[in-house]
């Protein structure tokens, strides 16, 4: 790693970037540190802002059991349980096994392996006092077609410049 360090150092400093670079890997190192948190993880599920308030506070407690639960076994989320079943569960609030494992998106195994925990999760989800921060909710047509022209023109501007586009304006930089 020393020499590819080195190589990249002189690059970016030869082109002029190695302060931007400092300045990215700081940010991402503190968007990635932002992330640790469990309890803010239901904010970055897709689809979570069609649901009520109370919803949203039951999809908090069951995002936060299955970041909790990845971290222990070491394993993606979606291997636990899927964004699309969480959202399923805060939808419906089941109160039984029997309930939980006639969801669609909920397979039998993990009605059998975390019924019980998924069902406390919905139980304390909604006897909570709600949710402080709602899921946004997605770009409108018009700010998704001023979406597309500013990432245009960032696009020219990275590739004129030869660096990726990624680098100079994620996604979510952009949308906000």
């Amino acid at each position: 790693l020393e020499p590819m360090y080195e190589r990249l150092t002189a690059m970016l400093e030869e082109r002029g970037f190695y302060t931007a670079w400092l300045e990215e890997s700081a940010r991402f190192a503190k968007d990635l540190a932002s992330q640790g948190e469990p309890e803010e993880y239901y904010l970055k599920i897709r689809g979570g802002w069609q649901l009520t308030p109370r919803q949203q506070a039951v999809l908090r407690e069951l995002a936060a059991w299955r970041e909790q639960e990845c971290r222990r076994r070491d394993r993606p989320r979606n291997r636990v349980l899927a964004d699309a079943a969480l959202i399923r569960i805060a939808e419906r609030m089941p109160e039984s096994k029997g309930a939980l494992g006639a969801l669609q998106d909920v397979p039998p195994v993990v009605v059998r392996r975390y019924g019980e925990i998924l069902l406390a999760c919905v139980e304390r989800g909604e006897s909570s006092d709600g949710i402080t921060d709602r899921i946004e909710t997605p770009l409108t047509r018009d700010e998704q077609g001023l979406f597309k022209q500013v990432k245009r023109l960032i696009r020219g501007e990275a590739e004129a410049r030869d660096v990726p586009v990624e680098l100079v304006a994620p996604r979510k930089r952009i949308e906000a």
